[in-house]
């Protein structure tokens, strides 16, 4: 990182200054030079709130000057004000250092402005400034993300540097770790959610009954993106005739799902693989959803509530899912 050449000459500015006479500076580089130099003999002793008026008036009397931009954005940051931090650093226009972009990128990851934060620290990555915390908070995004893969990926970047001890250690662990195939981690998580949604519906039923449509890659919905990670599940899901493409070609992963749409949605797919639904062919068609429930709670495969009811318009629980396709399982099985 190239220094701003005014912060390496401030003690020979000073230096003349105080030769030539007592009184402070005019001139607004030095000036800005001067109460940059006072606010860190106030940082010495600790007196954290004049140093950051004096840090203030170093850069009202040079905004060109990036040192004090960097020592109060510091300060914020410590203070937990990632806000006024990074509306400091935006004031500044010139030149952005490796550090300047580090420290931007932390006061935007405190804020949960993930982009912003991972696209700053990995321009400060390849800014050249040697730093074992660039990488230690870029990674800390990801985590937070929940994103372990983009989390290794960025620890592993900053590997090469034999003085970055952190990095090592941590990657170490991380990589040490036994980690649980997607499928059972997916299942744990499952357990504790109350609102089931039509993607978390999709991958559970996919992989818990194994379905194998074919001819999945073809498809594509408008609200998925080609890079996400559960598209796979979603295509295999309509291709597998367990869930329709709708006519504006979208997914709807976050629709919150309801008993009667699992009724349905269920029953469906099981007719359509000739699961031994049409043994009840005699049945009233005038209520699908109905019927369908009749024939499910007579396979044992969902239960009516206590007080005899199916509960259609009920929302999921993932504990809940899991026990119904469990139960399709099992009476295949029989």
């Amino acid at each position: 990182m190239t220094k701003d050449i005014r912060f390496s000459l401030v003690p020979i500015f000073l230096a003349l200054v105080f030769t030539s006479c007592s009184s402070i500076p005019k001139d607004p580089h030095l000036l800005s030079a001067y109460y940059f130099e006072e606010a860190r003999a106030f940082m010495k002793k600790g007196n954290i709130s004049d140093a950051i008026i004096r840090f203030q008036d170093a850069i009202n009397s040079d905004s060109s000057f990036l040192q004090p931009y960097i020592e109060l954005a510091e300060i914020f940051l410590a203070q937990n004000k990632s806000r006024s931090a990074e509306e400091l650093l935006l004031r500044y226009t010139r030149s952005r250092s490796g550090r300047y972009l580090f420290l931007l990128g932390r006061s935007q990851s405190q804020q949960k402005k993930w982009n912003e934060a991972i696209e700053n620290f990995q321009k400060a990555s390849e800014s050249g400034i040697v730093d074992e915390a660039i990488f230690l908070e870029w990674a800390k995004v990801y985590q937070q993300m929940e994103n372990s893969k983009k989390t290794i990926e960025v620890l592993r970047k900053g590997a090469g540097n034999p003085s970055y001890s952190k990095i090592e250690s941590l990657l170490q662990s991380l990589e040490s770790q036994t980690i649980k195939p997607f499928e059972d981690q997916f299942f744990d998580e499952l357990k504790s959610v109350q609102q089931v949604t039509r993607g978390k519906f999709a991958i559970a039923t996919v992989i818990k009954l194994k379905l194998t449509g074919g001819a999945g890659e073809a498809i594509a919905f408008k609200d998925v993106g080609d890079s996400t990670e559960y598209l796979p599940y979603y295509r295999e899901a309509v291709s597998s005739s367990l869930l329709e493409k709708l006519p504006d070609d979208k997914f709807y992963p976050d629709y919150v799902m309801t008993r009667r749409n699992m009724i349905f949605y269920l029953a469906k797919y099981l007719k359509a693989k000739n699961e031994g639904w049409n043994s009840y062919s005699d049945l009233s068609d005038r209520d699908p959803i109905y019927k369908d429930a009749q024939k499910m709670t007579a396979w044992q495969i969902i239960k009516p509530k206590a007080d005899k009811s199916i509960g259609l318009q009920d929302n999921i629980s993932g504990t809940e899912l899991l026990e119904v396709l469990q139960n399709i399982v099992t009476a295949r099985k029989e």
